[in-house]
């Protein structure tokens, strides 16, 4: 995993997400991925392996 692909020029793109919520809400979110490998990354815990990496076969 690069993390550093949130540096400038990235070498990764990225997609979206949302905010940080208070405790207990909820938040959706929606894309349309084609096959490739792929990464979540809560932002604020980059650091602390809050990292999930899936892929879309």
């Amino acid at each position: 995993m690069n993390i550093k692909g949130f540096e400038s020029p990235a070498s990764v793109e990225f997609l979206g997400g949302y905010q940080e919520m208070p405790v207990d809400y909820t938040c959706c979110f929606q894309v349309d991925l084609e096959k490739g490998k792929y990464a979540w990354i809560a932002e604020s815990g980059a650091g602390r392996g809050l990292i999930k990496e899936f892929n879309i076969d």
